[in-house]
């Protein structure tokens, strides 16, 4: 079934905050982290906590991408990570692909780890950043690991990030959405001076009455996401509806 929600970045500097920060009362959440190392030592009833009591429902938990550097380092946030969703009756979470290359061993640990996650239910998706300095390269690398993990990982489309055109991200979707789960949704300017923006922002490179219409066509039904800059955030309660009218009622 189709889940619609919005990005809360947890406060890292100051965790006391994070219940006040729950503005929307309204939908789902993916909560993001930045830090591996506020990540691992954060008390995980300093997250569930805040969660249960106003009553918001976790669509996903985005995981720290700084300071993580290695395979090991990795799997000990995802066992927290599992923990936590565990926890709010969640099974999705998401990550950066890390800086640097991965050894045939490294690849091997990854795919002997994908068993954990199958056993506890959960997906792994893996956020579409794709460049040279990542261990997944290309947009290709990605749907490739998806292929060989029995179900365990697939893919976060970051649409912001992608260097294509409209028609050919609604392509992307249709071929490949048996992989992708978790769909973050927001616009940028074609030369890349605002990022973030809005989705039905006029200055937006993406048409997204095309990309939604597409989703539909696709029978998209994991989990879509906006993540707006900080700027544009009190723009997220008006595109939540218009977004749930377009994707579940079908009104444009």
């Amino acid at each position: 079934m189709l889940t619609i929600g919005y990005r809360q970045v947890f406060p890292e500097s100051n965790p006391s905050i994070f219940r006040k920060l729950l503005l929307l009362k309204t939908g789902k959440i993916e909560v993001k982290f930045r830090r591996a190392d506020v990540f691992l030592d954060v008390p995980i009833s300093d997250i569930v906590e805040p969660i249960a009591y106003e009553e918001v429902e976790l669509a996903c938990l985005h995981l720290p991408y700084i300071g993580v550097r290695s395979v090991r380092e990795f799997q000990k946030i995802v066992r927290k990570g599992l923990d936590i969703i565990r926890e709010l009756e969640c099974n999705v979470l998401v990550a950066h692909p890390w800086k640097g290359k991965l050894t045939a061993e490294d690849m091997l640990e990854l795919m002997k780890f994908s068993r954990e996650l199958v056993e506890d239910n959960a997906v792994l998706c893996w956020e579409t950043l794709p460049d040279r300095e990542r261990f997944l390269k290309s947009l290709d690398d990605y749907w490739m690991l998806c292929e060989e993990s029995s179900g365990a990982y697939s893919v976060c489309l970051d649409i912001a990030h992608l260097n294509l055109d409209t028609d050919d991200v609604v392509e992307m979707i249709q071929d490949h959405v048996s992989h992708i789960k978790v769909i973050h949704m927001s616009n940028r300017t074609s030369d890349r001076a605002l990022m973030h923006i809005p989705i039905f922002d006029p200055r937006g490179h993406f048409d997204y009455g095309v990309i939604l219409r597409g989703l539909r066509e696709a029978h998209f039904d994991g989990i879509v996401i906006l993540h707006y800059a900080r700027g544009f955030r009190r723009h997220y309660y008006e595109d939540l509806i218009r977004l749930e009218e377009f994707l579940l009622f079908s009104v444009i």
